[in-house]
């Protein structure tokens, strides 16, 4: 199954905010597919993606250590939103992985999810070590940068794809 298109993402979460019956921003992400464990996860990391490409040109170190700090959250919701769906709860997901993304990603895996992405374990193994403990503003001051910021927005927006296609592909839990 292929995953749904930025575009198609962007157009739920403009519907979804837009609506009054929607509520809460976790309608369904597209068409017929239902809430699941962890949505809500998922819809705040298509939020924090979104911020994150506000930031994505500019050069300045501030601006850089926001991006960094976006896309970092956008990857830690949508791994822990596919964590939730897979039977993970929030006291779980604190207790072994936190904000830890490599811990996050090989937690998902071992439950099945295969990122197809080719920069998705890279953008995690770079970014974890200073996201998890607060520090993006040393890693957006290294110079040269060790990660691109459209590589880290391109591997971060294909992680949010792969957890909406498997979500999608295999429905296992209700809201």
């Amino acid at each position: 199954m292929r995953a749904p298109s930025s575009s198609r993402r962007r157009r739920h979460r403009q519907e979804a905010a837009s609506s009054p019956a929607a509520g809460h921003a976790s309608a369904p992400a597209c068409g017929s597919l239902t809430r699941w464990r962890g949505k809500y996860l998922f819809d705040n990391a298509v939020g924090f993606l979104a911020g994150a490409r506000h930031h994505v040109s500019a050069s300045d170190p501030h601006s850089r250590e926001s991006f960094l700090q976006l896309i970092g959250c956008a990857v830690e919701l949508a791994l822990k939103s596919y964590l939730h769906f897979a039977g993970w709860d929030d006291d779980r997901c604190r207790a072994e992985v936190r904000h830890d993304l490599v811990k996050a990603l090989a937690a998902a895996e071992r439950l099945g999810f295969h990122p197809r992405h080719p920069d998705t374990r890279m953008l995690t193994r770079i970014l974890s070590p200073y996201y998890r403990c607060h520090r993006t503003r040393e890693l957006a001051r290294l110079e040269p940068t060790p990660l691109s910021s459209e590589r880290a927005l391109r591997a971060a927006d294909g992680l949010l794809d792969d957890v909406l296609a498997t979500v999608a592909a295999h429905p296992r839990s209700g809201g």
